[in-house]
């Protein structure tokens, strides 16, 4: 075999090696990081069902709020008044409000007055057996101790799994003693995870207890499955991957089976990609090894074969100094790329530009362990829009943003840097404070916020949402975790919108943090 020959088979085989390393490398290392990432999709999908599910139970309670800290319900809770029955508790109330259940029992149990429906019907009619005359003395629902706190979840009833929020039936102050409790509802069903479906871009379908037949592979995942474990499953036939996840009832039973559903379509583009990253590299490989070819011919082969010649004719030859170099091609770096953006959607509210809900959570619990070291405080204030269902109403969606990014863009003015600022949802901010004096620092950063809302905002069309109402809970005094804080955070900001709005209060009633009375301005729709 010649020079020639023995160099070219050498490439050949040298860009066989090169490939088969490449597809190696690609399909050992590269695809199962696509894999990776549609799993994180897949899980983050039912992040969002979940997180929906828990704003859902927050807007229940918020209902059960302002009519169970009604005077008039206080009042009814005592005397029965037939004529309250017919003014203010009618079946329209439930279908305006899409409420599927509204029960009034005294603190024994017994029923006062109650109704069971499905809005989602064409035409609702109280349910005939439930709710019924009475609810156990042990029953969750009508176990709650304090009167600014309630309890909800979810609950399996004859309609089918409601989402449920109990509150204390006091005054509007407060304050007992307690007459009895108001139960409110919103059945689980296939219209309302239609509509959720809809309005978070994420496939849900569910599964209750009662429906599934014993066996069925639903039945078995739903009591297989423990708290806070979601299960990944892939269908190769129909190209998807499904997330489960189950609901659990208020005394912890499994009760309703969650699953959301995506098309595969990071791992089919990630399949793509590296197809054609192979050919690239193919082509490319072929090129460069015919000009390494060429190259070693020109400067090494052909120099001995003339070498050869010269000596055989003249018994003298030179051969020239070779020269020459090669490169291989780098795998591509778009992976890396990918999971900043990923990691950027999964952390970051994509209207404001702020933390979400996650970011925060996990900054402030990062904040809480450096505070227990450091024997510090931590403030957490909830920030809640004073009026700002008006923009939506009257002005649009579309306002309202306006006015969120505004009011965000502001706010950010007026932290140090060493605060975390946050978007909880809706209308509602959150603020991070670490390292403030216990006494004053909380109040006098909750009068700097207020004072943004006194300054020119950019939306000058927009007349609502320009105060806000602040809830102040102080770790270690109020709560040892973020949830406990996020709690009396909120029972303070619902003290805070008690007393008028445009105003702060702290959880804590031994904090100096009442506000000087000038800062307070009449009440305003949430």
């Amino acid at each position: 075999m010649t020079i020639a020959n023995r160099v070219g088979a050498l490439v050949a085989a040298a860009l066989l090696l090169l490939l088969a390393v490449d597809a190696l490398v690609l399909g050992k290392i590269v695809l199962p990081r696509f894999a990776v990432l549609e799993e994180q999709g897949a899980r983050e999908d039912m992040r969002r069902v979940q997180a929906e599910f828990d704003d859902q139970l927050v807007q229940l309670d918020r209902f059960a709020t302002d009519w169970s800290a009604w005077d008039d319900v206080y009042q009814f809770a005592k005397d029965r008044n037939q004529a309250f029955l017919q003014s203010n508790l009618e079946t329209k109330v439930m279908l305006e409000q899409h409420v599927s259940l509204m029960w009034l029992v005294d603190p024994q149990g017994k029923t006062i007055w109650g109704r069971a429906l499905d809005p989602d019907q064409p035409m609702p009619k109280p349910h005939g057996a439930f709710p019924g005359q009475h609810l156990p003395l042990d029953h969750p629902l009508i176990g709650i101790k304090e009167t600014d706190v309630g309890l909800k979840g979810f609950m399996q009833t004859p309609l089918g799994v409601m989402l449920v929020a109990s509150r204390p039936i006091v005054t509007s102050h407060f304050e007992g003693p307690v007459r009895g409790f108001l139960i409110v509802g919103k059945l689980l069903n296939e219209h309302r995870l239609a509509a959720m479906s809809q309005r978070i871009g994420v496939e849900v379908t569910g599964f209750a207890l009662g429906q599934l037949e014993a066996g069925s592979p639903q039945s078995r995942l739903l009591s297989l499955q423990v708290p806070g474990e979601v299960r990944l499953a892939v269908d190769e036939g129909r190209n998807r991957i499904s997330a489960s996840a189950s609901v659990y009832d208020l005394g912890g039973s499994p009760i309703f089976l969650l699953t959301t559903e995506r098309s595969r379509t990071i791992i089919m583009q990630g399949m793509d990609s590296l197809q054609i990253a192979l050919i690239v590299l193919a082509v490319s490989g072929v090129f460069l090894m015919g000009l390494v070819y060429l190259l070693l011919r020109i400067q090494v082969t052909q120099p001995l074969i003339d070498l050869a010649k010269g000596i055989q004719t003249t018994g003298s030859g030179t051969l020239p100094s070779p020269r020459g170099s090669g490169e291989l091609a780098d795998v591509t770096r778009e992976v890396g790329g990918m999971l900043e953006r990923i990691n950027h959607l999964a952390h970051m509210d994509s209207l404001t530009d702020l933390p979400n809900r996650t970011f925060f959570a996990e900054r402030a619990e990062h904040a809480l362990t450096l505070a227990k070291r450091n024997r510090t405080h931590v403030a957490v204030l909830l920030l809640d829009l004073d009026g700002f269902k008006e923009v939506n109403v009257t002005l649009g969606h579309q306002a309202g943003d306006r006015l969120l990014v505004a009011i965000a863009g502001m706010l950010k003015g007026v932290l140090r840097e060493s605060d975390t600022l946050a978007r909880f949802g809706g209308d509602e901010f959150l603020v991070l404070a670490e390292n403030l004096p216990l006494v004053t620092g909380p109040a006098e950063l909750a009068k700097r916020i207020l004072a943004v809302f006194k300054q020119p905002l950019p939306p000058e069309d927009i007349r609502h949402g320009r105060s806000c109402s602040i809830g102040i809970a102080v770790y270690p005094d109020d709560g040892a975790t973020v949830d406990d804080l996020l709690r009396k955070a909120d029972i303070a900001m619902y003290r805070a919108k008690s007393a008028g709005g445009n105003t702060w209060r702290c959880h804590a009633e031994t904090l100096n943090c009442l506000p000087d009375q000038q800062e307070g301005q009449a009440p305003q729709e949430s």
